[in-house]
């Protein structure tokens, strides 16, 4: 299907459920990572930085994790309550804005023992470098000593290296295994633009054509290597590739994983 063939909608007439899949093959899939940091804490409590339509705090309650969300638009809010009130659950979902989380009330110092932002939301969402440091900044400064925070990024190396070859075709040229994602591959996700600062992805309803877009910076491997290094100095990080710690040939998705000292 040809890009020019798409059903033309606005992001927000396009419902975030269309654009989901296979919750429990994607957490299958992430090889015991977030259970082998859980099992490091004690009741732990747990911050999803990023619920969206609510999938990953949903299921962690449903595991009955201790878990808080934080959300910022409305829309995303709705789904996700509901989407809660259907599995039998209730959320905790508090609204800041990432670099703003220091200026909340919501949040103290110290708080959580293991802070998560999953689905290419951060650093992604941030185009802004100083956003993007403070962000980190707050993230570590909620986390207890000890505390772990995992984030994950699309694999832009990937993306950024072989541009041009993807943009002549993105929908057949761009390459991805589906193996992280809870998208399905009645969606189809891929870069329609690509620079140096910037990538704007598209999330296609095979069925209908429906898309959504969404601009992201492209975070090299190298890049969040030294966002981590500026911002919070020299502490132990992990990278995992589709949640590997052994690089493949090719990966969908890098996920970083950071201990803060006790």
């Amino acid at each position: 299907m040809n890009i020019n063939q798409h059903t033309k909608k606005q992001l927000s007439e396009v419902p975030l459920h269309e654009f989901v899949g296979d919750l429990d093959l994607r957490w299958e899939r992430m090889n015991g990572l977030v259970d082998n940091i859980l099992s490091r804490y004690r009741n732990p409590k747990i911050l999803d930085t990023a619920l969206g339509s609510g999938h990953d705090s949903i299921f962690l309650i449903k595991k009955k994790h201790n878990v808080v969300s934080n959300e910022i638009d409305n829309y995303s809010i709705k789904v996700s309550v509901k989407k809660a009130e259907e599995a039998g659950v209730k959320l905790i979902i508090r609204n800041a804005f990432w670099e703003k989380m220091d200026k909340s009330e919501e949040y103290a110092p110290g708080e959580f023992d293991f802070v998560f932002s999953l689905g290419n939301s951060f650093p992604n969402y941030l185009l802004d470098v100083v956003a993007r440091e403070k962000a980190l900044k707050n993230f570590w400064m909620i986390l207890k000593p000890g505390g772990t925070l995992l984030f994950d990024s699309r694999n832009f190396d990937y993306i950024l290296n072989n541009a041009r070859e993807i943009l002549i075709d993105p929908e057949n040229n761009f390459r991805y295994l589906y193996f992280t994602t809870y998208l399905n591959k009645a969606i189809k996700a891929f870069p329609v633009s690509i620079s140096s600062d910037k990538v704007r992805f598209r999330w296609v309803n095979i069925q209908d054509g429906a898309y959504a877009e969404l601009d992201l910076w492209p975070s090299k491997i190298a890049n969040v290597t030294d966002l981590i290094r500026h911002t919070l100095g020299d502490v132990q990080f992990d990278i995992y590739y589709d949640y590997f710690k052994e690089k493949p040939e090719h990966f969908d998705f890098v996920q970083y994983v950071l201990k803060k000292p006790t």
